[in-house]
């Protein structure tokens, strides 16, 4: 496989990644006010989001190398920055 997919394919991980854990955040948030153990969803859900994304990462490194883990870490990064550019309005609200 050549340098290019392989960079791209950890990018997209890393994306993937990242919506996988900011929209589970956001389905606990969703669902806090109507539980009736918010504790126990809210350290479940970040334990099993943060399981599933370490692991994700992990499987990145030893299947490429440690660049892609850092391509994987910008497109996690990446796409909390998009997420909460859509969440919150744009630009425009954080002036």
């Amino acid at each position: 496989m050549n340098d290019l997919a392989v960079n791209m394919f950890s990018l997209a991980a890393g994306v993937l990644f990242g919506i996988f854990y900011f929209h589970g955040l956001w389905l606990t948030l969703k669902k806090l006010p109507n539980t009736g153990q918010p504790v126990l969803l809210t350290m479940g859900s970040f334990l099993g989001r943060t399981a599933l994304c370490i692991l994700g990462f992990y499987l990145v490194t030893t299947m490429v190398n440690l660049e892609g883990l850092i391509l994987s870490i910008i497109g996690f990064t990446a796409s909390k920055i998009t997420i909460l550019h859509l969440r919150s309005g744009g630009i425009k609200s954080w002036k």
